[in-house]
């Protein structure tokens, strides 16, 4: 496996999705699948949810995405509070439903400081960009060092 492709992921304490995608820059290319939005699930609630805050969404393979102007919506409307897991892939969704995948937030973590070995290669074949998944504290999935090493440097002010 080549480094471009080997996940780079850690855990950062007190950290949060919103903090880390509110520093990020999105080109319109970048799409994000929402797996927990405050420990919601299933397809169904977290739609709920995103037509609640009147976000404009889609559906592919079972998965919920944003589209980057919808992601920066969400943003702007606080929606990630805690217990959120989202995935970011550039120009291309993943071809599978991503349900069966272990979650990564803190109410689901394998085991302390450690993320799911079957998430992360997931994580690896759907060639997702960067994961990011809290609760109580952040875990970051990235499959370039350059990414990781720049949500790392967040956590360090």
């Amino acid at each position: 496996m080549s480094e471009v492709e080997m996940a780079y992921s850690s855990i950062i304490e007190n950290f949060s999705v919103s903090t880390v995608l509110g520093e990020l820059f999105f080109e319109d290319e970048f799409i994000a699948v929402l797996r927990s939005i405050d420990s919601s699930r299933s397809v169904e609630d977290i739609v709920r949810i995103l037509n609640f805050h009147e976000i404009e969404f889609l559906i592919n393979n079972f998965n919920v995405c944003l589209i980057a102007d919808a992601l920066k919506d969400s943003l702007k409307k606080e929606l990630f509070t805690g217990f959120d897991e989202v995935w970011l892939f550039k120009a291309q969704l993943p071809q599978i439903c991503l349900e069966g995948v272990p979650y990564s937030t803190a109410d689901a973590m394998y085991e302390k400081n450690q993320m799911d070995p079957k998430t992360l290669e997931v994580f690896e074949n759907v060639r997702c960009e960067l994961l990011l998944a809290d609760g109580v504290d952040l875990w970051v999935a990235a499959r370039e060092k350059k990414v990781f090493e720049f949500v790392l440097g967040l956590s360090e002010g």
